[in-house]
């Protein structure tokens, strides 16, 4: 939680005040040194702080111990620029080192002086954050306004590299001066509109807990069949029920996570399943029993990033495992990655290989992402509206709606890809070059969910209008429309081998249709 009892000397409104009071409450650096905190959870680039150190009450040898860390880490870049076989000898040396100070550091860092730690460091996701792209795009920034905050920023490192070196200076800035400047860089809507994204709502554990796309909250209750089609997955908030497909029964309830659900697939032999939540660690379980096997991340050490709602790495947004299921592609942030390998019942299961950043992919949040049955290719939805199909020798990107693509779904043949649109859109694309063919029946709310049938005959969508619509691609004038639950519709999935569709919203429940709208069951997930 941002600290309480602040002052920012700052001539904004009264709302804006209270929304970014825990950003400025000292004379701190909100520069992070290139290098500190080398593959570290916590974050150490804060150490080095003058200020953060006398906040935390740390003695003159902790900070020589700190200084050591730091000197420690910088073998690390420097041996990026040394030849191959002298590289991996001070990676060595470095390892060690690390190990050897890990044990002096968590004497130095008792479990209140982290958790003040990453106080301090939630208040830089405050103003610091303008220099972030996708704020940038959200505020509609001019590339004046960009250029202004950029100086601002780069006055601010000058400066604080020259009090390292001999002592602050009476006219340099502090970070309330460096706010302040940089709040009026900012038009009166633009200030409005970023108190909004920068929000307050955390919970306890710093980490939003809904997803958000702009002013909404995002439910994200999700259903899924398994492979074999004897089972179906539900979440509800951080719950995850399995279900017998035939007759309705709940087999087994996954509890574990923190936050809420906001994605998870079945391993392919159904016997396992990984999931992600809003407290940014993913897990995996035992599908019949709900035991957890693994967990990767954690309260403050799972893809780290910027906490502004909805555009920063907050969390896994959503990821998508191969037909074999050995690689996961997972969308946080700005980027997504493909971690190779997956095996959920050996420790680290989950760890990112291959990353497409910034330079490949324009640096805006990712949304949605999807697999085509190969494994060779994958699609992602972003928050402007493009969707990028990559693969080995591809990177193509089009513009698929007018506002974020909520859910991306290859066809049975990897020929075709249907895109769900916060516009309420639900279009057809083709995978190979993202030519459009054909716009199905839109809704009147945000589409929430999109996906195939078994033999790319049949395309469900789901909206936040509360309709389930069941289209065919060759005849779409003529869909089936469920009223499937009261309030929101946020997800469907068809059966594997057959046409019987499973769907869920904001009331909770689970409903399973007939081929033709008839309903079957309506699952009801106990509330404890």
């Amino acid at each position: 939680m941002f600290v309480k009892h602040v002052t920012v000397t700052c001539c904004v409104t009264l709302a804006f005040i209270c929304v970014i009071s825990g950003i400025a409450r000292s004379e701190i650096s909100y520069k992070i040194p290139a290098g500190f905190g080398w593959r570290s959870g916590l974050p150490f680039h804060l150490l080095e702080v003058e200020a953060v150190q006398k906040d935390l009450g740390l003695s003159a040898e902790a900070s020589h111990l700190l200084s050591q860390w730091k000197a420690t880490v910088s073998k690390a870049a420097r041996a990026e620029s040394v030849a191959i076989k002298d590289k991996v000898k001070l990676r060595g040396i470095l390892q060690r080192e690390q190990a050897k100070f890990q044990s002096e550091l968590n004497l130095i860092l008792t479990p209140k002086r982290q958790e003040r730690l990453h106080e301090i460091d939630l208040q830089f996701e405050g103003l610091e954050a303008l220099s972030d792209g996708a704020v940038a795009a959200a505020l509609a920034l001019s590339s004046e306004q960009i250029a202004a905050i950029r100086a601002i920023h780069d006055r601010m490192l000058k400066e604080e590299i020259k009090s390292v070196k001999g002592g602050r200076k009476a006219d340099d800035l502090s970070m309330r001066d460096r706010d302040k400047l940089l709040l009026d860089v900012l038009k009166p809507e633009q200030q409005v509109e970023f108190a909004r994204m920068k929000g307050s709502d955390f919970d306890s554990s710093g980490f939003l807990p809904y997803l958000r796309l702009k002013d909404r909250e995002l439910e994200i209750w999700n259903v899924s069949f398994s492979p074999d089609g004897k089972r179906l997955a539900s979440s509800r908030q951080n719950d995850i029920f399995i279900w017998d497909v035939d007759n309705g029964k709940l087999i087994s309830r996954m509890q574990g996570h923190a936050g809420n659900i906001t994605s998870f697939c079945f391993g392919p032999d159904a016997k396992w399943l990984i999931s992600s939540s809003t407290d940014r660690t993913v897990k995996s379980w035992e599908v019949e029993t709900g035991r957890s096997l693994l967990s990767h991340g954690g309260k403050h050490t799972a893809f780290n990033g910027r906490f502004i709602p909805g555009l920063g790495p907050d969390c896994i947004r959503s990821f998508a495992l191969n037909s074999n299921g050995t690689q996961l592609a997972h969308a946080n942030g700005n980027s997504i990655s493909i971690s190779m390998g997956i095996n959920p019942l050996v420790a680290p299961f989950f760890k990112a290989s291959e990353l497409y950043p910034g330079g490949i992919m324009d640096p805006l949040p990712v949304w949605s992402v999807a697999f085509n049955a190969d494994g060779k290719r994958h699609a992602c939805g972003r928050i402007d509206g493009s969707v990028y199909l990559m693969g080995v020798g591809m990177s193509k990107k089009f513009a698929a709606a007018t506002d974020a693509v909520l859910r991306v779904a290859y066809s049975a043949d990897g020929q075709q890809l249907a895109t769900a649109s916060a516009d309420g859109t639900v279009k057809l694309w083709s995978a190979i070059d993202g030519s459009a063919i054909a716009s199905l029946p839109p809704h009147e709310k945000a589409a929430r969910c999109v996906a195939f049938n078994h033999d790319s005959s049949l395309v469900v969508s789901a909206g936040e209008d509360g309709i389930v619509r069941i289209t065919s691609p060759q005849n779409s004038s003529a869909p089936i429309e469920l009223m499937a639950h009261q309030g929101k519709a946020t997800a469907a999935s068809f059966h594997p081998t057959d046409n019987r569709l499973a769907t869920t919203g904001s009331d909770g429940l689970v409903r399973i249709w007939s081929d033709r709208g008839t309903e079957l069951f309506v699952l009801n997930p106990p509330n404890n």
